[in-house]
């Protein structure tokens, strides 16, 4: 398209000013709303990622050779790693098997080699005994390497290593949290690790990598680059798999609910758009036919046509973007006022005092919005050049007010006849799908025919709205008392067949069902929060070892501690797995399964029985193992493998290859998880507590009443106090926000309205005043006219919107759990003071051009602006 046509398109653009501005408030109006629910949208997800990136282990991913010979990961593959978007750290470490001599028997522990420095934001090492020196020769020892060892703080101990007898320093002894190993460890210095290992990690290299990213959401294509730049030797575990599953489950549910609410607004600007450039475009048939007589393709016409449409989008969208910007802005200012005042927790972990434009939904928003606009009038540019040129020249230039119509009859029979045959099969498979949730005959089980309900209630009252739009009856009672000129002059005019009535009824329409469809926005995102994310995420926020090793009886004294709101016990050791195929030695844990995978966050990939879950573990003689067990030992769910002292034990689920009790890997992800019964089959004696998973709503004070039961070591894991509920409250006060100002939008709308039908009848407003009506009684007259379009809207759109409902109640009860309203008494009042408000802001606009003096009402020929 030539810039001379642009031009061209931005000149005719704003010819017809009422018009124009109709139009720009109805595309503003869904752009507003659209970035509303795209940027709401974004803010879930990054405060989401907020959340559990402070709730949970800051480690992401993990990257290891799998206890492979030979295959290592050279500080040049780290800084590939580093070179992934989104990856904001990595961190080296070598992890291997160590053993000691006992007589006949060789007993194994781990050695680790880490730097403090890079990990000094990832748990901690607690000494309870001596100091935590790692220099030279210096080691860490945990309480099951102290036991094992047999040794004393500032003594030497000798190890076997596969580089040979090595001689360490005892410069402390005590507990590891979230360091990478859980069981009998010793902890070296990265650089006496290398020095041991440095036939094996030669150059700086090591056998494993903590990789840490900026957004969990990011971690599967993070894991997937990976892959790709290091092959199939290294595992690559994504630690966060379980609550990233949950966490993009809510995210598309509230995407899904936010995007009902957006289909009822574009809706109302691509009928707006479409019917305002019907109308321009049929007026203007004589000036269309002289630019084609001129030599003008009908190619360049339509461009030109489109030109205007797309300055008006444009336009549009911009004043959309700064809508939704502006309410965004205001509603924070007002949450933050109101939260320094009300709220005790932080909420400003997840609610920046400054507020942040999204510049993606905002573009995103705003090309939709001239996408739609563009979509809209094609049609009616298509039509305007698809006659002949005599046929255009044949309509003349004649003055808006004696024009019959935008659009011929035959064309507005064709376009009706398409628009019913779309609206009844929309219209029957939503009542299909209705039907089959109601009475539970699973017909048809589909989320986006229960959103479609908005668009094909709207386009089937559409359809119908020539025979609704007009009927006298509604304003009846309102005229009652008037004179009886008004009644009939208002009868008359009612019975107008005009496009600006049907454009009023179909926007009340359109709005009322909007109105009603946000009823349970709010409640449907915060419900599924608390039942996807909030209260399945949290990883258990104390870890408490037990020397000696409790009873089960133990868990019930633990449970009544104030503010423990869940208890899980576990106890583990190193052992052998075998499957007919292979034999590997790595760690078996045993666990009480019920809340184990919540607190753990643990992520199972697979599950024999998935509404059993990790529940499953309660039958005997049953496990769960990691992914990488499964495939070094060639097995599947279903099949079986020995495990300890245990034979035949049937694989239940596979999880993803990480110890999930805030540990960040194995030496190698070799593990095995089984249930109480079993681990008294695998160990051959009976089940005891070695540790235990805490959740308290209150873990600093929990600590200080479990320090004093004898034998218990708590440790503190996280002390983040989330306050997700005030985000999501934020984002719902945003959603109130766009209604309230679609509300505002709506009574301009019918104000500009009646004001064009005032403006466009002058002459008529002054020979009605001329034969002796008073102005209050033209004002009713004229505002009858208006209100009887609104109202039947509002009815119209009340009686749509609880259908709409009734078709989304299936999802917004699958979301929430249960919490459901067919309507909020709220939205029922903001909807009668919307239509309440219009009416007035009608009479307004009526009424002050019945104060014109007759001579100058009588002398306007009527405005065609």
């Amino acid at each position: 398209m030539s810039l001379e046509i642009a031009e061209m398109g931005f000149r005719n653009a704003f010819r017809r000013k009422r018009v124009a501005l109709f139009t720009i408030i109805s595309i503003a109006i869904s752009v507003g709303l659209l970035y509303t629910a795209m940027s709401a949208s974004a803010s879930l997800q990054s405060n989401a990622n907020t959340f559990l990136q402070d709730t949970l282990s800051p480690v992401d991913l993990v990257v290891s050779n799998g206890g492979r010979w030979g295959v290592r990961i050279t500080p040049e593959m780290r800084a590939q790693v580093e070179s992934i978007p989104s990856v904001s750290n990595t961190i080296p470490r070598i992890e291997e098997y160590v053993w000691i001599e006992n007589g006949t028997e060789s007993i194994y522990l781990f050695i680790v080699g880490l730097d403090l420095t890079l990990e000094n934001h990832i748990g901690s090492l607690d000494a309870t005994e001596g100091t935590l020196d790692l220099n030279g020769n210096g080691c860490f020892i945990s309480r099951e390497a102290k036991a094992l060892l047999n040794v004393t703080v500032g003594e030497e101990v000798e190890l076997y290593t596969t580089a040979g007898l090595q001689f360490l320093n005892v410069t402390g002894a005590g507990l590891s949290v979230d360091k990478g190993i859980a069981g009998p460890v010793v902890f070296v210095s990265l650089e006496k690790a290398m020095d041991i290992y440095h036939l094996r990690y030669p150059d700086g290299s090591v056998g494993k990598l903590l990789v840490e990213v900026d957004d969990i959401f990011s971690t599967p294509l993070v894991s997937n680059q990976v892959q790709i730049l290091f092959g199939d030797d290294f595992v690559i575990t994504n630690l966060k798999i379980y609550p990233l599953q949950l966490a993009t489950l809510f995210l598309t549910q509230a995407r899904t609910i936010l995007l009902s609410l957006v289909l009822a607004a574009c809706f109302i600007a691509t009928f707006r758009v479409f019917s305002a450039f019907a109308m321009v475009f049929g007026e203007r048939k004589y000036e269309t036919g002289v630019v084609l007589a001129f030599g003008a393709s009908r190619t360049t016409v339509i461009g030109l046509l489109l030109a205007e449409v797309g300055t008006i989008g444009i336009v549009g969208s911009i004043v959309g973007g700064i809508l939704g910007i502006g309410m965004g802005a205001v509603v924070l200012d007002f949450i933050l006022l109101v939260l320094n005042i009300t709220a005790i927790s932080p909420t400003t972990r997840f609610l920046s005092t400054t507020y942040i434009v999204d510049i993606w939904s905002l573009a995103g928003a705003g090309i939709l919005g001239v996408a739609l606009t563009l979509l809209a009038g094609y049609v009616p540019a298509w039509r305007a050049v698809r006659e002949s040129v005599a046929s255009s020249l044949a309509s003349g230039p004649i003055p808006v007010i004696r024009r019959r119509g935008a659009i011929s009859g035959k064309a507005r029979k064709r376009i009706h006849i398409v628009l019913s045959i779309v609206a009844a099969v929309l219209a029957l498979l939503v009542v299909v799908q209705v039907v089959s949730d109601i009475f539970s005959l699973y017909l048809i089980s589909e989320d986006f025919l229960r959103i479609a309900s908005i668009p094909a209630f709207l386009l089937a009252i559409v359809v119908i709205s020539p025979k609704l739009a007009h009927t006298p009856r509604v304003v009846e009672p309102l005229l009652s008392r008037s004179a009886a000129v008004v009644r009939s002059l208002s009868s008359k005019n009612i019975r107008r067949n005009t496009l600006s009535g049907l454009v009023v009824f179909n926007l009340f329409t359109a709005v009322t069902v909007l109105f009603f469809a946000s009823t349970n926005v709010g409640v449907a995102i915060t419900e599924s929060w608390k039942a996807n994310v909030g209260g399945q995420t949290t990883s258990a926020n104390i870890v408490m070892y037990m020397d000696p090793p409790a009873t089960l009886d133990f868990v019930q004294e633990i449970e009544n501690v104030v503010n423990v709101t869940k208890v899980v016990p576990m106890n583990q050791a190193l052992g052998d797995m075998r499957s007919p195929s292979d034999t590997e030695y790595g760690l078996i844990m045993g666990i009480d399964p019920s809340g184990f995978e919540r607190l753990a966050s643990l992520g199972l990939t697979e599950i024999e029985n998935r509404t059993l879950g990790l529940l499953s573990l309660n039958s005997p003689g049953t496990c769960v193992i990691s992914e990488h067990t499964a495939r070094t030992l060639n097995t599947h769910v279903g099949d079986s493998i020995d495990i300890g002292a245990a034979t035949g034990v049937r694989v239940v689920g596979i999880c993803s290859s990480s110890v999930p009790i805030f540990v960040v890997t194995l030496v190698n992800p070799i593990f095995s998880i089984v249930g109480i019964e079993t681990w008294e089959e695998v160990k051959g004696e009976s089940f005891v507590i070695g540790g235990m998973l805490i959740e308290s709503t209150s873990p600093e004070s929990s600590i200080a009443v479990l320090e004093t039961f004898a034998g218990a070591h708590p440790v503190l894991v996280s002390a983040v106090a989330a306050d997700y509920q005030a985000a999501l409250n934020s984002v719902q006060l945003i959603v109130d926000a766009s209604l309230v100002a679609l509300f505002i939008a709506t009574m301009a709308s019918a104000f500009l309205s009646s004001w064009s039908i005032a403006s466009t009848r002058r002459r008529e407003i002054g020979m009605l005043s001329a034969h002796g009506m008073t102005k209050t009684e033209i004002a009713k007259t004229l505002t009858a006219e208006s209100a009887n379009a609104m109202i039947l809207g509002v009815i119209v759109g009340t009686i749509g919107g609880i259908l709409v409902e009734i078709a989304l109640s299936e999802i917004v009860v699958r979301f929430t759990g249960g919490a459901y309203a067919l309507f909020d008494p709220r939205i029922v009042l903001l909807v009668l003071f919307s239509l309440l408000a219009s009416i007035g802001a009608s009479y307004l606009a009526i009424g002050n051009t019945t104060k014109t003096r007759v001579i100058g009402l009588l002398r306007d020929l009527g405005r065609a602006r």
